[in-house]
């Protein structure tokens, strides 16, 4: 095992893990934003450092188990860090702002700033790796807790992402819930004085999330979103979680991502039982 290389190229660090004898092809990126000393309308957002870090921390602990297990996968870890304030040179709403891939995007919503720092580190790491599999965390809209609970909302237009999906949170009783990206939600933000916009005027906002982000994947590359901002922190103690930061997620991205050699060994395992029991 080797750490391939550590870059920090304008506020995007890129983490690369490669195993002996594993080609780049078989890599996968896991990606967030952290965003911290969130400001808006001049406000100091309560504890908003915290909840914008949520999926980083997952992240950056799902990585850390990676290197510690020794698991058999190459794999980047991106993290995209900002400071978030109001400057001299910060963009308002109606800016056109090019990104990195080339995509002009309008900006109907200075709140909806985290996307544009995702489809940033998105575009930058597929330039410079050879990715087969994105798995994306945000924790863009929380207000969906009053939908969906303790579930994990997760975008994909790959059904076997999904599919694998709901085989892991089988074993580890982490709940999750596909929600729709379709056209419908690619014509909500097309634009019209830009390519596409930060967000939509109809109030869908956790499928524009992620539907944006789906401009900023490359066409032979496998994605999954998972936005994790109302599992992220808990109220209360709940079943394996403790008030406050839950850690939810790293327990699926850990089967998710080695999810062959957890099925070849649990079949081994009930081989073995199976034999013990004639």
């Amino acid at each position: 095992m080797q750490l391939e290389e550590f870059q920090f190229i304008n506020h995007y660090i890129h983490v690369c893990l490669i195993r002996e004898n594993q080609k780049m092809i078989n890599i996968m990126l896991q990606l967030e934003k952290e965003v911290t000393n969130f400001i808006q309308r001049f406000k100091h957002q309560d504890n908003i450092q915290y909840d914008d870090k949520e999926g980083a921390c997952t992240v950056l602990e799902t990585f850390k188990a990676i290197v510690e297990l020794a698991l058999p996968i190459n794999v980047v870890c991106s993290k995209a860090w900002v400071e978030n304030s109001v400057e001299p040179d910060s963009y308002t709403v109606s800016d056109v702002i090019q990104s990195y891939k080339g995509t002009n995007v309008e900006t109907l919503n200075t709140d909806a700033e985290g996307r544009l720092i995702l489809a940033d580190a998105m575009s930058y790491a597929q330039h410079k790796f050879l990715i087969q599999e994105m798995i994306k965390l945000s924790t863009f809209a929380g207000i969906i807790k009053n939908a969906l609970g303790s579930y994990c909302r997760v975008f994909t237009k790959r059904k076997g992402c999904y599919s694998l999906l709901q085989k892991v949170q089988k074993i580890n009783k982490e709940p999750f819930w596909q929600l729709p990206v379709d056209d419908q939600h690619r014509f909500l933000i097309k634009g019209s004085v830009a390519d596409i916009n930060t967000s939509s005027s109809v109030r869908v906002g956790a499928s524009a999330a992620a539907t944006f982000l789906e401009y900023f994947v490359e066409k032979k590359v496998r994605w999954i979103h998972w936005d994790i901002a109302n599992v992220a922190v808990s109220d209360k103690n709940e079943g394996i979680y403790n008030k406050g930061e839950t850690g939810f997620g790293v327990m699926s991205l850990i089967y998710y991502m080695t999810w062959d050699i957890v099925s070849k060994e649990r079949n081994e395992q009930k081989q073995e039982n199976d034999e013990d029991d004639n």
